[in-house]
């Protein structure tokens, strides 16, 4: 069984995070949700 861990997103934070292939996979595909002046990985 996979662990699934939750990642919070704040516009005004910055935090370094050990991310897996598959989390960054994940994230990237919400990048127009998320907004790409706010995504840096």
């Amino acid at each position: 069984m996979d662990n699934a861990r939750v990642i919070k997103v704040f516009e005004d934070r910055q935090k370094k995070l050990h991310l897996s292939e598959e989390e960054k996979k994940d994230i990237i595909q919400m990048k127009t949700l998320i907004g790409e002046n706010n995504l840096i990985l």
